[in-house]
């Protein structure tokens, strides 16, 4: 392989890993965004609690939400090591051009570090939205 050629496989690899990592910026600031909108809305309107089964069915709705979050972060997290993996490879291919064999590029460790944190920012807003829908004002109370 030339060393063109790896210098345009480095640069195609961070731009990958640079639009999935701003892609999953934007998706994390909507979530949280619409999260904290609907726990400021809920915490400052008033509005008729849910009852019963409707109160198992926004906390089915919320938790599903988590799980989703959770399970697509972990999905754009290991694509993100992937590429952060190969661009290092190719980086490493272009330092040392006789070794510059194209081999199958293994699989990095899971590392969920920002997950955690990511999706811990998430719950957090989701305790937050919980509350103030199930504790919030009442519709028709003076306070």
């Amino acid at each position: 392989m030339t060393p063109d050629t790896i210098t345009k496989l480095v640069e195609l690899q961070m731009k990958q890993f640079n639009s999935t990592r701003d892609l999953k910026t934007r998706i994390n600031i909507a979530l949280w965004t619409f999260l904290a909108a609907t726990a400021g809305f809920a915490a400052t309107k008033p509005h008729s609690r849910p009852e019963g089964c409707m109160q198992l069915v926004v906390f089915a709705l919320f938790l599903t939400l988590a799980v989703l979050h959770v399970a697509w972060m972990i999905g754009i997290q290991d694509s993100l090591n992937f590429d952060k993996a190969a661009w290092i490879k190719f980086r490493k291919m272009l330092d040392n051009p006789a070794e510059a064999k194209v081999s199958e590029i293994q699989d990095p460790p899971r590392r969920l570090a920002w997950v955690v944190i990511e999706s811990g920012v998430t719950v957090v807003f989701i305790a937050l939205a919980l509350a103030a829908v199930f504790w919030g004002p009442l519709q028709g109370k003076v306070e």
